[in-house]
């Protein structure tokens, strides 16, 4: 029997949750049948071992392998793979919950003519499930000109943007950026679905949360590369773009957009400094930064009046090149973090 649902899983080193995973989406119930493809993008741990054990022992898994090329065109590998009509993402270190599934062939069933169906979800931070709030608090559907209200709506819910929250129609899904951003590791996710927005006719919000992300509390230590930071550059251009296509590029917008802009930026500078380099390295580093397009932009367009107060005070050190106070200040931000606080100063 040909699947109805796809699900789609890009694998990369994420052996320690891996398995609650996958037991997470070979347990749901549904009517239709689906299918599980992952792709291992050059994993160096055991998760492949632990995939093919799945693989040998349920049939309606695919394991797919190949060197490590990224995210994005992990993606697109496995939506060329994927034979059913809907195609669903998920990341190997999240968790579904049991009716997600079932829950959202009920929704296509009753929305006849729906592209997509996005879905709340949960965070995970030290075991902990939070809801993420949407605020939309009924089912929805977005189309024609309605479809600009959810768009607006995602400036200030960024979460709205995430990639494993919606379940879409295969062939709505175009190729082209994968080889246009092919080599983005920060953004692409966002860059993806927008894209998928403007393919689909008619789009439902479902307020449910069905979907359970980790919040990693590993990113502290994590090496920022300063390809990160163009990655950010080439995500604002491409959202910058689709505002003005859609005719929805208002200062108002604008401004929302590069207040979140300007918190992932310091976001990403908070952990680089946090990070085990060297001093001296650290210092260079910020220096190249500094003369980044991305930096630019943003020191142009942000205002600061939108930036919580230890932002402005972090954005203006790096305005004037105070690099050693910054990482200064950053250092105290993650003693604070490391010993007061229980949840991430920045990020989700």
């Amino acid at each position: 029997m040909k699947p109805k649902f796809s699900v789609l899983i890009p694998l990369y080193n994420k052996e320690r949750y891996l398995h609650e995973c996958i037991d997470s989406i070979l347990k749901q119930e549904c009517r239709s049948a689906f299918e599980v493809i992952i792709l291992d993008d050059g994993s160096t741990n055991n998760s492949r071992n632990i995939i093919e054990k799945y693989a040998r022992e349920d049939s309606r898994i695919r394991l797919f392998c190949q060197e490590n090329e990224g995210p994005l065109y992990a993606r697109k590998k496995l939506l060329t793979y994927a034979v059913g009509e809907w195609c669903i993402f998920a990341d190997a270190d999240d968790y579904w919950k049991p009716e997600l599934l079932k829950t959202l062939e009920s929704v296509i069933e009753r929305n006849k003519g729906c592209d997509m169906v996005c879905f709340g979800t949960m965070r995970i931070y030290e075991g902990v499930e939070e809801k993420v709030e949407i605020p939309i608090h009924e089912e929805v559907v977005f189309e024609k000109e309605d479809k600009k209200k959810l768009y607006q709506l995602s400036l200030k819910n960024p979460n709205l943007l995430a990639v494993w929250n919606k379940i879409f129609k295969k062939e709505i899904v175009s190729t082209d950026i994968y080889e246009k951003f092919r080599e983005m590791r920060y953004g692409e996710d966002r860059i993806q679905v927008l894209q998928l927005w403007k393919a689909a006719r008619k789009i439902v919000y479902l307020p449910k949360n069905l979907y359970c992300y980790r919040a990693m509390e590993g990113s502290l230590t994590q090496v920022i590369e300063i390809s990160r930071f163009e990655n950010m550059q080439k995500y604002a251009e491409e959202l910058e773009l689709f505002l003005e296509q859609e005719g929805i590029d208002t200062k108002e917008n604008l401004q929302t957009v590069y207040t979140d802009l300007t918190e992932d930026f310091l976001d990403a500078i908070f952990k680089y400094n946090s990070s085990s380099a060297l001093g001296r390295k650290k210092m260079d580093g910020l220096r190249i930064i500094r003369t980044l397009p991305y930096y630019k932009n943003l020191e142009q367009k942000v205002n600061f009046k939108t930036l919580k107060s230890y932002q402005k005070i972090r954005f203006m050190l790096m305005k004037v090149k105070a690099y050693r106070c910054l990482m200064a200040v950053d250092r105290l931000l993650y003693i604070i973090k490391k010993n007061f606080v229980k949840r991430n100063i920045y990020g989700s």
